[in-house]
């Protein structure tokens, strides 16, 4: 039986990963909430939770009955799909798909703070054993699922 830090530590990468998973699953409601709405940025960008889409979709909830004009929404390399943008903003939200993509996206940011508390506490625990990841580290393809930057710097 391993130590019991050792098995603390464990537990917590378990529940890092629950986390994870939940993001995730919040993630796909939250693009179920937008192809509901016939909102297909999806179809036209890379990443619906990358800035420019993220503040096209803040814009439409915050003033779903006026024009959007996502040439002003949008930034560099987005630049160039602005008409297809245009055609996949094209649908309209319910109050209660908008309300649901509120608490959705309030509920992300809420698993994602609480991942990082969560990181912090697993870094502290694995404090002792530095030069024990600094080893795991050298091996190809190997990698620690925490934030780089996190560890410290003979770490990274």
């Amino acid at each position: 039986m391993p130590p019991a830090d050792i098995r603390q530590l464990r537990d917590l990468m378990r529940y890092r990963f629950k986390l994870t998973c939940f993001n995730s699953s919040e993630k796909n409601r939250y693009q179920n909430c937008l192809t509901v709405s016939n909102l297909q940025i999806g179809s036209v960008v890379s990443d619906v939770f990358g800035k420019s889409s993220q503040r096209i979709i803040e814009k439409i909830l915050e003033n779903s009955d006026e024009p959007l004009d996502v040439a002003s929404l949008v930034h560099g390399s987005m630049k160039d799909k602005i008409s297809d943008l245009e055609l996949a903003v094209d649908g309209a939200f319910t109050p209660e798909q908008a309300a649901k993509l509120k608490i959705i996206k309030e509920h992300m940011d809420n698993l994602q703070d609480r991942k990082e508390e969560l990181e912090q506490l697993i870094l502290a625990l694995a404090a002792p054993y530095q030069q024990e990841i600094a080893i795991i580290l050298t091996a190809p393809g190997s990698k620690i699922p925490l934030p780089p930057l996190a560890l410290s710097p003979r770490l990274a």
